[in-house]
């Protein structure tokens, strides 16, 4: 039921009713359903008079205009009854916004470790390094794969001193290229026929290109002689510059071709013992 009675505290001991307004919207709500169903009951019990004892109260013009506008009451009031007693009755509570305020928590970040630097590589170990593991051919075999050794191989081959370059003693070979035996050709005047075809000045000139040894880059003796496979000596300054005893110049375009046994470095021009 949408009425409520109140009781007020000064009847509570006679058990009075007392119907007054209630403070509260909502029972105020409450309260207006509650008269408006007595009034709805009320005109009701009118409207059944008139209808079921006509005799007593004879219809005329002003009864029938009567009945019609308590007919209308009792509907509007039965409507406006329900419409407010299907309401929901629902309180909205402030909505607390929250707070926008963040807050910031510092946090201190911790030093970054600084790594300590990698110990500097010597360039040229790094290369050696590479270079024995890279090493499957021998020398004689590393010079014959190589487009820019081919008349050396073919002087070795005719010399008979390839084989020597494929043993497993340990060999330091300064190689000349191609243009450097061309350059030796057109100085002594003669064809690349000719020079294989004399055995004896390659095996002279060509064992004065080794040294019995492994002497890699890092490792040469700048400015002291060095003795060759044939007992001539030469010389290498701190530039990369062969002298050799008659006081020409060679110089080091290649160094540490590593093999598995010894190396190569590549010089631009022929040595030529006295």
């Amino acid at each position: 039921m949408c009425a409520v009675l109140i009781r007020d505290k000064r009847y509570q001991r006679s058990g009075g009713l007392d119907f007054r307004i209630p403070p509260n919207p909502i029972m105020q709500l409450i309260f207006i359903q509650f008269l408006l169903r007595l009034l709805f009951i009320k005109l009701l019990f009118i409207k059944l008079l008139l209808i079921k004892q006509p005799k007593l109260y004879p219809l005329n013009k002003g009864s029938i205009m009567l009945k019609r506008n308590l007919l209308s009451i009792a509907v509007v009031t039965a409507a406006v009854s329900l419409a407010a007693c299907n309401d929901t009755e629902t309180v909205t509570e402030p909505v607390v916004e929250p707070d926008t305020t963040t807050e910031t928590t510092d946090t201190m970040s911790e030093p970054v470790e600084m790594t300590e630097p990698m110990a500097d590589t010597e360039p040229m170990a790094e290369t050696d390094a590479m270079g024995e593991m890279a090493a499957t051919q021998t020398i004689g075999e590393m010079a014959a794969s190589n487009e820019n050794l081919t008349v050396l191989t073919e002087a070795l081959q005719a010399a008979g001193l390839d084989s020597m370059l494929m043993a497993e003693d340990k060999y330091t070979v300064f190689a000349p290229t191609d243009e450097a035996f061309g350059a030796l050709l057109t100085k002594l005047g003669i064809t690349k026929e000719e020079l294989l075809a004399d055995q004896e000045t390659l095996k002279s000139v060509l064992p004065y290109h080794v040294v019995p040894t492994v002497v890699k880059a890092a490792d040469i003796p700048y400015g002291t002689d060095i003795e060759t496979a044939n007992g001539a000596t030469i010389s290498i300054s701190e530039a990369n510059v062969i002298t050799d005893e008659n006081g020409n110049t060679a110089n080091i375009v290649g160094t540490d071709m590593m093999a598995t046994n010894g190396v190569v470095h590549v010089i631009d021009t022929v040595l030529l013992p006295k």
